[in-house]
This record gives C-alpha cells, sequence and structure tokens, in this order.
C-alpha cells in the first residue's frame, strides 16, 4: 500500500480511512489491532509535519519526544515530563530499555549521527547514510520497550535531502504523527547542517495498525475533514547544534522555574519561536493565561497562532491528570 500527501493531515486521513475499514485483524499484546502489512508513506513537504485538527494536534508532546530524541538520553524523567504515558514502558522505572536518543546520537568518540553527517558533505551520491536503531540484541529482549524504528536512512540528490525511515510496526493513532514530526525535524536538521535544502520524506512499514480502541477516535478524526497546509518555517542554514543545546537549556530553565534566565537574543528567530512553544506549554500548565499572552505576542510567526490559540482557549477544562497537548 502506497499513500502519498503534501502535510500530515493528509496522510492520516488517508491511511485511518483505509484502517478502519480494514479487514485483516491481529490480537498482540496490546490488544486488537486492524493491520496493512508492507505500508509506504511519502510527505512531499516535510515541513507540513505536525496536525492542524482538534484531535490529533499533538505538537507539545511532539516537540518533547523530539528534544528527548536530540539529548540523546534514555531517562524517564525527561520524556514523562512532557509525555506521561511513557512511564507504562520503562522496565526500572528509571530508563527505557528501547530509547531512539542513545541509538542515534550515542557512542564513541562519536555517534552515528555526526559520522552520517561527514560522509553526506564528503560523498554526494552516498547509500550508506544509514543509522541503525533496532539492535540484533533486540530480537531477544525481554522489555516493555522494544524499537519500533528498524533504521533512518539519508539520500542527498540534486541539492536535496530525502529520508526513509523504515519501521517494523507503527501504530497509526498515538505514534505515526510523533514519529513523522520526529524524523522529518531531524531530516531537516542534517540537511541544515551539510547545506541542502529538506526533499521528500519516505516511511515505510512492516506492520502499519490501528487498535480498535482508538478506531472511533479515528472516526472523530475523519469527521474533521480536510485540513489546511500550513508548514513550518525554514530551518535556517548551518550547523544547529548549538541552536539546539540552547533549547535543552530552555528545558532545564522550565524545569528548574528560572525560565527568567533564558537568554532570548542567542538563537536564530526560528529556535526561538519553539522555545516560547515549550514555556507556552508550561504556563498553560499552570493556568498562568497573562503569561501565555505574553509569549504568543512575542512569537515571530503566525504558524503555530491557530494550535496555541486552541489550547489556550481549553485550558480552563484540561484535568489534572497530565500535560496539555498529549
Amino acid at each position: 500500500m502506497e499513500i502519498k500527501g503534501n502535510s500530515l493531515d493528509d496522510i492520516l486521513y488517508d491511511v485511518f480511512k483505509k484502517l478502519v475499514k480494514a479487514r485483516g485483524t491481529i490480537s498482540p499484546s496490546k490488544g486488537k489491532a486492524r493491520e496493512i502489512i508492507g505500508a509506504h508513506l511519502l510527505l512531499k513537504n516535510p515541513r507540513a509535519r505536525f496536525s492542524r485538527t482538534e484531535s490529533r494536534a499533538t505538537l507539545f508532546s511532539c516537540l518533547g519526544e523530539l528534544l528527548w530524541y536530540l539529548s540523546g538520553r534514555n531517562d524517564l524523567e525527561f520524556i514523562r515530563h512532557f509525555i506521561p504515558r511513557y512511564t507504562d514502558y520503562s522496565d526500572d522505572g528509571v530508563t527505557l530499555y528501547g530509547a531512539y536518543g542513545p541509538r542515534i546520537f550515542g557512542g564513541e568518540p562519536e555517534g552515528h549521527w555526526y559520522k552520517i553527517a561527514q560522509a553526506l558533505s564528503k560523498k554526494v551520491d552516498s547509500r550508506q547514510a544509514v543509522i541503525p536503531i533496532y539492535q540484533p540484541a533486540d530480537v531477544d529482549a525481554v522489555t516493555k520497550d522494544l524499537p519500533c524504528t528498524c533504521t533512518m536512512q539519508f539520500f542527498r540528490r540534486e541539492k536535496l535531502l530525502h529520508m526513509q525511515v523504515h519501521m517494523r510496526s507503527n501504530d497509526v493513532y498515538l505514534g505515526l504523527p510523533h514519529d513523522i514530526f520526529a524524523f522529518t525535524m531531524m531530516q531537516e536538521i542534517m540537511a541544515a547542517t551539510i547545506g541542502c535544502g529538506i526533499g521528500e520524506y519516505h516511511h515505510s512499514v512492516g506492520s502499519l495498525h490501528m487498535y480498535d480502541t482508538d478506531r472511533d477516535k479515528a472516526v472523530m478524526f475523519l469527521d474533521e475533514g480536510w485540513q489546511s497546509t500550513i508548514p513550518m518555517p525554514a530551518m535556517p542554514v548551518g550547523d544547529q547544534a548549538s541552536a539546539i543545546a540552547w533549547l535543552m537549556n530552555i528545558d532545564g530553565c522550565i524545569r528548574s522555574n528560572k525560565t527568567s534566565d533564558i537568554n532570548w537574543e542567542f538563537a536564530p528567530a526560528y529556535w526561538r519561536d519553539i522555545g516560547r512553544i515549550l514555556i507556552i506549554q508550561d504556563l498553560l500548565h499552570r493556568r498562568n493565561m497573562r503569561g501565555v499572552a505574553e509569549q504568543r505576542r512575542l512569537m515571530t510567526t503566525d504558524v503555530y497562532e491557530s494550535f496555541l490559540r486552541r489550547k489556550e482557549e481549553t485550558a480552563s477544562g484540561i484535568g489534572a491528570q497530565g500535560r496539555l497537548g498529549l
């Protein structure tokens, strides 16, 4: 099965529609699901990477998961700040066995990521720019957190950087929006680092499935209809390492309640806006609507405005069980 789209919502609409009607069912450990084997999803505009719908607009948790990957960490404390349900997948209550960050950015003296960036800078037509995530030891690992992603591969062709990610298994309702967001962000980070434009994003999946418990929610998504394609702004060209480190510092300032220490002039506008989104999430959680309004006023783009406005409008109705936007 192949599905092409200009935005994440285009792809989700077609995938949900097919799986809601799919006849092939499986009964894995997490419950009954409908399945499509051998799916290929093509996102033509990787910057249109987050949903504009009411039900799947998960920008806050998508950013949190991306930060966790970029940090290279595997600790539960970092990610459950954004996505509390990760607690269910920790074997020891402290770490996550299948955390992608150490597998992508870890290793001595440099992780796969940095070696791939160097290789793509030197060899334009390389077919060896592969980052393995699923490892041989995972085959018989006894864990609640087995990696779903097998490989990330980059292709530098005609001044554009294309990316293909292969997954052994993918939950379309909870997992797919987060996966496409994080991987296309990493695609653009790599492209900016080596001085390329961003090409297409290919997402191939062995078992693409929808759990029966999510079927009604998927139908609600379909009932919302087609959404406008509004991509994120282009990332500034050049090495993004210092900007990402600055963003990590913002996360630390939020956790320690020291946001007044942030140097907003350090990073480009692109990353400042993402930093403000992280702060807005925290302010919404604290019900500080005045602070939210001020941060929204300081944004340099209106790309995120409809999402932030919707979150602000509904904040008073959110319970205390978890952070917003999950």
